[in-house]
């Protein structure tokens, strides 16, 4: 069983893993480090050297340690700790196909940063991936898999795949974190051999899948704008919403309808439609997502005349933003001496501007 060690160093605030990721982090191609650092006085009288800053890689450290005690039963109950388990093609779900294609292309750019001595790039790079691919969304939507007490042919091939994954990612953190990764593989990979004795890690092109890739990330927009209006208007997670999601054409309405049920999961909706151009219901509050709009309906629960004050607030600061780059791009010393690429970007933080304030003032006029 995983059991945290840090009892053994009673002394250290910040262990040295974390403090390697956070400095390697901060370690940019072209600018010193700025590294402030206090006196923290402990229960016991002592002072230690402490730092906002650390504060990032110890709970990265924890998240990464506490994933890996979470699976660690249910490795073992699939038998993944004693050898490594075949992975079935066949019983791949769509959530299955996207972490493995999410991997491999993680594994390519990471390659490419270590290459490159780009460490600062690196670090955000895989944070990004443990912390938000595979704890916070693979792990959430196959939760009810994992904590199964029975081995269904399900669980083992998902047990497979975690495997897979927390494998590689150990591979791909040891540059950064040497010491803790060591410590989970002589664990979680009982009689392999060591993290540092191994091939780097190397992308399979045929898991690879682009299009699934695009389909999560719009899925997960989706998920973050419902639970927004949650926070926004103080709505507890128990609390089951319906919501619309009305998109601009017919490629974007397939591509959310496959990731449906994960939406749905992972946003605690009771009901999600999807269609080209659909109707806004009244009283709903909106948000603006990659290819449409996300309408729920909050009758009973929303407040009208709060939604159109922050309805004309976002109109007013798209305003500002787009304002503001029409006057960079009415400057014709800057569009003619900058590249052709940062005119273009400009360009299209416009025309995103304009989208978001002309579908705000649409959604203000239905609300009035």
């Amino acid at each position: 069983m995983i059991e945290h060690s840090r009892g053994r160093h009673r002394r250290q605030k910040y262990g040295t893993d974390a403090l390697r990721f956070v400095m390697a982090s901060l370690c940019t191609d072209n600018q010193d480090v700025r590294l402030p650092v206090k006196k923290e006085k402990q229960p016991d009288g002592r002072e230690i050297n402490t730092s906002e800053k650390f504060e990032i890689g110890r709970n990265f450290s924890n998240k990464l340690w506490n994933a890996c005690r979470f699976l660690y039963p249910q490795l073992e109950q699939a038998g993944a700790l004693a050898a490594e388990l075949p992975m079935d093609k066949s019983l791949f779900a769509l959530e299955d196909k996207w972490i493995l294609s999410r991997l491999q292309t993680t594994i390519k750019d990471a390659t490419r940063m270590l290459e490159e001595y780009h460490f600062a790039e690196l670090a955000g790079f895989l944070y990004r991936f443990v912390w938000d691919d595979v704890c916070s969304s693979y792990l959430e939507i196959k939760k009810s898999v994992i904590n199964s007490e029975t081995l269904t042919a399900e669980k083992k091939n998902a047990m497979a795949i975690l495997s897979y994954v927390l494998k590689n990612v150990l591979d791909l953190l040891h540059p950064v974190m040497p010491f803790i990764t060591e410590e989970l593989n002589s664990i979680l990979f009982q009689g392999s051999e060591m993290v540092i004795s191994r091939a780097w890690p190397k992308a399979d092109e045929s898991l690879i899948d682009a299009k699934i890739e695009a389909a999560f990330d719009q899925a997960f927009a989706v998920v973050e704008s419902v639970r927004g209006v949650r926070g926004r208007y103080n709505v507890s997670p128990a609390t089951k919403l319906s919501a619309v999601v009305s998109v601009d054409d017919a490629a974007t309405e397939a591509s959310v309808k496959d990731c449906m049920a994960i939406i749905t999961e992972l946003s605690g909706l009771s009901d999600l439609s999807v269609a080209v151009k659909a109707v806004k219901p009244k009283f709903s509050a909106s948000a603006v997502v990659p290819g449409g709009e996300l309408y729920i309906p909050l009758e009973g629960i929303l407040d009208p005349a709060a939604e159109i004050a922050r309805l004309e607030k976002e109109i007013e600061k798209a305003k500002a933003f787009a304002a503001s780059i029409e006057r960079k791009l009415s400057n014709e010393k800057f569009v003619s001496g900058a590249p052709e690429a940062v005119v273009n970007a400009e360009r299209t933080k416009l025309a995103t501007q304009q989208d978001i304030i002309a579908k705000n003032e649409a959604a203000l006029k239905e609300l009035k």
